[in-house]
């Protein structure tokens, strides 16, 4: 029989609620580009250094220890965002303090679900960058969605000759939740029907 902890609902209910508010704060590509690449970043290290922080601090100082790195890593993250790519900064800061918080959260989760410890380290990385895409695509898609365009300057928004709105809506926390629920139903939907092909 399958334990608790090897079941999969677990790890997909961190990943859901963990990308949540991250997927809320993200309403241009621009903002969903870096909130990926961040999102990678600080993830992929807080999952590898967690087995060190819990065996160095213990299990319950080491939440506050991984959180507070966070916060550092992520502030050298944005610093480095706004003197490198200074068009993708614009709108986004909201996104990236998330990340500060978010991604620590969410390798203390896994790795008290014992995910950390089933996966191998190229395993945790896909399964970083796949999150990490799924913020960017999203985020994408309701900005063409809400604008009937994709910009990737959050420093020149769009103008109105340029904007053919679909669904102005998808801009508003409403909209996204709305996304979301469906890509993640159509997702699960994809996921029984190939386990029922494959019966």
């Amino acid at each position: 029989m399958m334990s608790r902890n090897d079941s999969p609902e677990p790890a997909r209910s961190i990943t859901i609620g963990g990308l949540a508010p991250i997927l809320l704060a993200c309403r241009t590509s621009a903002s969903g580009l870096s909130a990926g690449i961040g999102f990678f970043f600080l993830y992929t290290v807080m999952v590898f250094i967690m087995p060190f922080l819990i065996d160095t601090f213990g299990k319950r100082s080491s939440k506050y220890v991984a959180i507070g790195f966070s916060a550092l890593l992520g502030s050298l993250y944005a610093s480095l965002i706004q003197f490198l790519f200074p068009f993708l900064q614009a709108e986004n800061g909201f996104a990236l303090a998330l990340l500060a918080f978010v991604s620590p959260v969410m390798a203390i989760a896994r790795s008290e679900n014992g995910d950390a410890v089933r996966d191998t380290g190229w395993e945790m990385i896909g399964k970083a960058l796949l999150m990490a895409l799924g913020i960017a695509a999203s985020s994408a898609a309701r900005e063409f969605l809400a604008t009937g365009a994709v910009n990737l300057r959050a420093d020149a928004p769009l103008t109105a000759d340029r904007i053919r709105s679909f669904a102005p809506f998808l801009r508003t926390p409403f909209g996204a939740f709305l996304l979301v629920g469906y890509s993640i139903a159509v997702a699960a939907w994809i996921v029984r029907k190939r386990k029922k092909d494959q019966a």
